[in-house]
């Protein structure tokens, strides 16, 4: 089903000059599982992983990604790839106005007369004049402001202050003895409670997790990518292959038992990560 897209990937290596074993090193991906996307056999990991490595292939060996993974899904679909051509587009030159298709009537003439006049002024002319209207509009921009300011300080200056009541000095200052203010203290400053779970891979990996109970969410990690997650309660985690992961619990690393490419479930509270059963 794959043999057709596995030669042309298998072509595309060989004239980038690369040897089976050194694009694994560049793609980062185990040697038994390029042998086995080269022989045409796409069905001995999941499909999130299997489009992963296509994708670093098609890079790698200087393919055109898109074009590789539609061709990847129309071999998947048991379906021909047809390519879409796009015929490039003409450059139509410009209508030129033939001595016949000129309107020589007099208001025509004239407006046609007075533009050709205007594009002869010399540039210095023109220049000059714009110049002198940039510089009437910003002397009018700064007019305007000193006027505001001037007006803003005049009602200031004029306005006088209300008095609030007649109350006389000595009898508000035996009334503010009276009632004193009472002062609160401040509320103490809330404690964060939750913890936080980070994820350091050291080769492409895929993982699966749930925060306090929530829906599981799906993700592919590539080589030395870095994932952080808070939670207040728990975090559960399915890792698919648990020697390229390591987990830190409040920046702290923690120990888990690893298999090499097997998966790893694990349930991580704010005190411990501890290894679940399917």
């Amino acid at each position: 089903m794959f043999e057709n897209l596995a030669k042309e990937l298998i072509a595309a290596r060989e004239n980038a000059q690369l040897t089976p074993e050194q694009l694994a090193k560049i793609i980062k991906i185990d040697i038994k599982f390029l042998v086995r996307i080269e022989k045409g056999d796409l069905s001995f990991l999941p499909e999130l992983y299997i489009k992963a490595y296509l994708r670093d292939y098609a890079n790698a060996v200087h393919l055109d990604e898109k074009q590789t993974m539609k061709k990847y899904q129309a071999a998947r679909d048991g379906k021909p790839f047809e390519p879409v051509e796009t015929e490039p587009q003409k450059d139509e030159a410009p209508e030129k106005n033939l001595p016949s298709e000129i309107d020589y009537s007099p208001s025509t003439y004239k407006v046609t007369k007075t533009v050709n006049e205007m594009s002869r002024l010399p540039k210095n002319l023109t220049r000059k004049y714009t110049d002198r209207q940039i510089q009437l509009f910003l002397f009018g921009i700064v007019a305007l402001i000193i006027t505001a300011l001037i007006v803003f300080f005049a009602v200031k200056s004029n306005s006088v202050p209300e008095i609030e009541s007649d109350t006389p000095v000595s009898e508000q200052a035996g009334k503010a003895y009276e009632e004193p203010v009472s002062q609160t203290p401040a509320p103490a400053a809330s404690v964060d409670s939750t913890f936080s779970l980070r994820i350091q891979t050291s080769a492409t990996c895929w993982v699966k997790f749930s925060t306090d109970g929530s829906n599981e969410i799906d993700t592919l990690l590539k080589a030395n990518a870095s994932f952080e997650k808070r939670a207040k309660s728990q975090i559960k985690i399915n890792v698919g292959n648990s020697t390229a992961v390591d987990i830190f619990l409040n920046g702290k690393p923690q120990d888990f038992p690893k298999q090499k490419n097997k998966r790893a479930i694990l349930l991580v509270t704010k005190d411990s990560v501890k290894p679940v059963k399917d």
